[in-house]
């Protein structure tokens, strides 16, 4: 079984508790039902039956089995074939009457009214917010069910991503301000603000909000423009004037954690194998990301801030940290 497979099994599971008949208990990996009145995911057999069923999905599970060179050579041959997604996987299931969306729908309701934070509950509420999907899916979670994304702790290595590549295109890639999606750049400040997130929930945000707020970071997406940038400059383009939108928006509501990590937030360009015609996107993770940028390149950061937002927001950021050597962790 392929991997939307085995996510889709084990949501099924989950969904036993649902009270919707779309989904029958019967052809669920063959349990009955909750028949004691205890979520049948709250029992340990069939959780780390579930748990051992997703394990070689896991991000964490590349650095963990086998050699890197195997686990790199196995992402590459995964790459190669486009991998059914959970709209596929789901279509013979659901029947036509009923699309993924919907089932999705209900996974989140259920998620929010029972799970109580559930761990592996909370992971699979995550592939389908990948841009591999439409925004709908994303909006569902960051939008309408904002409020409960301070109990998805996932962390980075139970995500169930491939590689560092899945990642970047599912997550990380493109920003939201080049889509020009204020919607889905409002959710991710809103939840840095307001809603306490952890986690890997917490590296999508900073790294969606920094990568839209800071000029240098725009410009690896966008290389022919310069580093400077004016308040009249950003009256002129619409993607530097949403970053000064943003920026207000965080001097006046963001905490001096979420501010330190966003003026430390870098990531590296993607690095070529010539020898394999291969090309790896490697990424930062957190914690290193919220501490890579320099002090000069932080400094700079401060300088474009007030240039746009006054000496005010001078004030609002934490002092310089230099990145420690040979880490890149703040000292």
């Amino acid at each position: 079984m392929c991997r939307a497979q085995m996510e889709f099994t084990c949501m099924k599971v989950f969904m036993l508790e649902h009270h919707d008949h779309t989904v029958n208990p019967n052809e669920v990996v063959g349990f009955a039902g909750d028949e004691g009145g205890e979520e049948v995911y709250r029992d340990p057999v069939v959780g780390q039956l579930m748990m051992k069923l997703l394990a070689p999905f896991r991000f964490g599970s590349k650095h963990t089995n086998g050699t890197e060179k195997e686990q790199g050579n196995l992402s590459m041959v995964a790459s190669m074939d486009p991998e059914p997604t959970l709209e596929d996987v789901s279509r013979s299931f659901l029947g036509p009457s009923q699309p993924f969306f919907q089932f999705y729908s209900d996974f989140v309701g259920l998620y929010d009214s029972t799970s109580f934070g559930h761990p592996l509950f909370a992971a699979l509420l995550l592939p389908p917010t990948s841009h591999q999907y439409a925004r709908d899916y994303r909006r569902l979670l960051w939008g309408d069910h904002a409020h409960m994304l301070k109990s998805v702790r996932t962390e980075v290595e139970d995500v169930l991503a491939r590689d560092e590549e899945e990642v970047r295109r599912s997550w990380l890639e493109p920003m939201e301000c080049q889509k020009g999606d204020g919607e889905m750049l409002g959710g991710y400040v809103k939840a840095l603000v307001k809603g306490q997130v952890t986690g890997f929930v917490r590296f999508i945000a900073v790294h969606q909000v920094a990568s839209c707020l800071w000029p240098d970071m725009m410009q690896q997406h966008q290389p022919r423009e310069t580093t400077g940038v004016t308040a009249e400059e950003s009256n002129k383009n619409p993607l530097k004037l949403s970053s000064v939108n943003l920026l207000k928006a965080l001097l006046a509501s963001a905490d001096e954690t979420t501010l330190r990590d966003l003026l430390g937030y870098d990531q590296i360009r993607p690095k070529g194998e010539e020898a394999t015609g291969v090309v790896r996107l490697l990424i930062l993770l957190p914690p290193q990301c919220y501490h890579e940028a320099s002090t000069n390149l932080q400094a700079q950061r401060i300088e474009w801030s007030v240039s746009v937002c006054g000496e005010g927001a001078r004030r609002r950021f934490p002092t310089l940290t230099a990145p420690a050597p040979g880490d890149g962790s703040a000292s």
